[in-house]
Formats: structure tokens, C-alpha cells, sequence
């Protein structure tokens, strides 16, 4: 049961982060993060600006291979 909450959990992390990757919203990448991950991070605004950079060309996909315990894929994609 535990296993199935954290990939409920994941899942809906990493929507999160999707959606914060195709608006460039750097407010709601932070919001993901607990306020002292940000307030620690080194230049977290600039890198974000990386991050974004990096994903500008399309829509972002994320998608899980198989059960517990395979990988999952974060990759450009176009929708």
C-alpha cells in the first residue's frame, strides 16, 4: 500500500513540475520545493532560467516504463 501512495505521490509531483516546465512558471516550480530547499539552493532563479532554456522547443513529456522499481523518461516532446 505504501508503494502505490508514493507513486500516486510521484505522479503527482512530476505533473507538477510538467506544467511548471511548459509555462516557464518559475513561481510554481518554487512552490514544488519547500521554501528553505529554495532559500538554500545556489542561484536557483538563474538555474531555472537554464532549466527553461533547455526545454523551450515543445511540450514536455513524462512518462513511467512499467511497474515499481523501472525508470521514468522526462524528455521534449511535441504534443
Amino acid at each position: 500500500m505504501t508503494l502505490d501512495f508514493d507513486v500516486i505521490a510521484i505522479d503527482k509531483r512530476m505533473k507538477q513540475v510538467v506544467k511548471a516546465l511548459e509555462k516557464q512558471d518559475k513561481d510554481a516550480m518554487k512552490r514544488i520545493f519547500s521554501k528553505q530547499a529554495v532559500e538554500e539552493a545556489v542561484d536557483f532563479e538563474e538555474n531555472l532560467d537554464l532549466l527553461y532554456a533547455f526545454f523551450e522547443e515543445g511540450s514536455v513529456l513524462w512518462e513511467r516504463s512499467g511497474g515499481p522499481g523501472t525508470s521514468e523518461h522526462l524528455a521534449i516532446g511535441h504534443a
